[in-house]
């Protein structure tokens, strides 16, 4: 199990709202992506989930299937390209949001990759996953797995599904926000915590609240 804070996402009140903020995102090209005022904190967490993917991949006997929970559009595609080397047997992305999973099969398919891919639209903390029976030897979630957080049953149900979704030995690759780092910032800058690039403000919280709950606690 590897864990590393990389950086901030929303959280929102239920799923589907999840699901509508990745639908309506647009689709950028490279050259609008390095446009972005945070383009090389992008890249930073790009190499930090690189990393993960290639050290992870090394640590398994080949060949190795992949479980992709909460693959967004596709972005991670090219990392196991290039840190395969031929030991990708096959890739499943999964995601809540119906637009993304369509992006991302449609990027997989302009690829060429060197391994077979299935996309599928689910959701991964809010009811059981669908596998067909599939078992896989490196299960990957990345800057998703926060929203399991909600409540402990979700949170339960989502190390369930990521759990019986993984061969014996294998390995589960997660990157989620810091929840104690945020916390401390929150309360430190007087319950506003922001710069030119971020904004985080939690949900019903005053100077007057100490108080942080450890499921449920929302932040935009």
């Amino acid at each position: 199990l590897c864990v590393i804070q990389v950086c901030l996402r929303n959280n929102f009140p239920t799923m589907s709202h999840v699901a509508d903020h990745y639908n309506a995102r647009p689709n950028q090209n490279p050259e609008e992506r390095r446009d972005s005022p945070i383009y090389r904190l992008r890249a930073f967490n790009n190499w930090v989930k690189a990393v993960l993917i290639r050290e992870g991949l090394a640590r398994l006997p080949h060949p190795v299937s992949i479980l992709d929970v909460g693959c967004g559009k596709g972005g991670d595609l090219g990392k196991y390209r290039r840190a395969s080397r031929g030991t990708v047997s096959a890739y499943h992305g999964i995601d809540i949001a119906p637009v993304s999973v369509e992006h991302a099969r449609e990027r997989a398919a302009d690829m060429r990759l060197p391994f077979p891919c299935i996309f599928a639209c689910q959701d991964c903390y809010g009811e059981d996953l669908d596998l067909a029976g599939r078992t896989f030897g490196l299960v990957s979630c990345q800057f998703s797995l926060h929203y399991a957080f909600k409540t402990p049953e979700m949170a339960e149900r989502a190390i369930r599904n990521i759990s019986l979704a993984l061969q014996p030995n294998g390995l589960s690759i997660l990157t989620v926000p810091n929840g104690d780092l945020i916390v401390d910032r929150h309360r430190r800058d007087q319950y506003l915590l922001m710069n030119e690039y971020h904004c985080v403000t939690f949900t019903d919280k005053s100077d007057k609240k100490e108080d942080y709950a450890d499921f449920g606690e929302e932040y935009t």
